[in-house]
C-alpha cells in the first residue's frame, strides 16, 4: 500500500485445497516494467520509480519474503503492468503434505 496511488484498490486473497496454500495480493495503478519485474526479489533492489519516489525504502521486503516461502518449500510469482497493477502470488505446501525423502 506504500506506494500505491490515493483511492486505489488492493486485494488479498487465500485460498486452499488438500496441498497448498495460494494467497494473492493484488495492488491496483502501480506496477513495475519489465526490467524491474525480474529483479524485484533481488536484496537490495529498487526500480527506478521507487528509487525516484518520496517514500524510502531499502529493497529488502520482497527479498526476504522470497527466501522464507522458498524455506517453507513454497515458491512466489511477481507479475505486473506498468501503471495497472502489481501483483504477488504465494504458493505454500500445507503442513503434512508433502513428502519428504526421509519419509520412505
Amino acid at each position: 500500500m506504500r506506494y500505491s496511488p490515493a483511492e486505489s484498490r488492493v486485494e488479498i486473497r487465500l485460498d486452499q485445497n488438500e496441498r497448498f496454500t495460494r494467497i494473492r495480493i493484488y495492488n491496483e495503478g502501480v506496477g513495475v516494467d519489465e526490467t524491474d519485474l525480474t529483479r524485484v526479489t533481488q536484496l537490495y533492489y529498487r526500480g527506478e520509480s521507487s528509487q525516484n519516489s518520496s517514500e524510502v525504502g531499502s529493497g529488502i521486503g520482497l527479498a526476504f519474503s522470497d527466501a522464507i516461502i522458498k524455506a517453507l518449500g513454497g515458491h512466489m510469482l511477481v507479475r505486473s503492468e506498468p501503471d495497472e497493477f502489481f501483483e504477488v502470488e504465494i504458493l505454500l505446501p500445507n503442513p503434512g503434505s508433502v513428502e519428504t525423502s526421509d519419509s520412505h
